[in-house]
Formats: structure tokens, C-alpha cells, sequence
């Protein structure tokens, strides 16, 4: 698949940085609670073909992350790791929408694995 799904914002201040988006690209936000805040950068959260985001608070010292849909994340994993990646932590459920996961490419950036249900 390799479509990107969402984009994740760390904010030292995630209120402050909704206020920046909605500002400067009129983005619309769903409040998640505990400082996280689903980005809808279209507009309305029903457009089609809108990737969606999250400004959550700061928990590492890492930029954006950029999460890419896969129809396998072991599969992915493995493929990652053979080529010089490094596996970042454990799969996690997502809700009933499905799992996820990080890694760490050849470069030393951050990115997301998304695997729907």
C-alpha cells in the first residue's frame, strides 16, 4: 500500500499550536483530551482524499512524523531492519481501527506504520 495516513505534530504546547494552524491554514481540530488534537487540514473532516494529523504533546526530541498505511506491519518491520532501519518500540492497537508502530530509517528520521483492521 505505502499511502500516507496522517502526519503527527509535536507541540511543547499542543492548544498553542492548534491556534498557529487553525490560523495560518485554517485547519479544523477534533479535542482528543490529554493535550492531543485530531488535525483535519482540509476543513471538514469528511473531504475525501484528506490525510488527517495530530498535534500531541512532546514526548521526544524528534520533529514530524510522517505515518505510512502497509497491509503488513511485521512484514513492513522486517523489510525496515533488512535494510539498515531499526525497529522503534512495540505494536500498539489503535482503538478498533487498527495497529501501529514506529521505526527509524537509514537517515535517523521517525516515521509511523499504520495497519488497519
Amino acid at each position: 500500500m505505502g499511502k500516507v495516513e496522517h502526519f503527527e505534530v509535536p507541540a511543547d504546547e499542543p492548544r498553542r499550536a492548534r491556534d498557529f494552524y487553525a490560523a495560518v491554514f485554517g485547519w479544523t481540530f477534533d479535542d482528543w483530551g490529554g493535550g492531543n488534537f485530531l488535525i483535519h487540514p482540509g476543513g471538514a473532516k469528511d473531504e475525501p482524499e484528506v490525510i488527517g494529523g495530530d498535534i500531541s504533546p512532546r514526548v521526544e526530541n524528534h520533529g514530524p512524523t510522517v505515518v505510512v498505511s502497509v497491509d503488513s506491519l511485521e512484514d513492513t518491520l522486517a523489510s525496515v531492519e533488512a535494510a539498515g532501519g531499526e525497529r522503534l518500540g512495540e505494536i500498539h492497537a489503535l482503538g478498533e481501527s487498527g495497529r501501529y508502530t514506529y521505526f527509524r530509517d537509514s537517515e535517523g528520521n521517525r516515521i509511523g506504520l499504520f495497519q488497519k483492521s
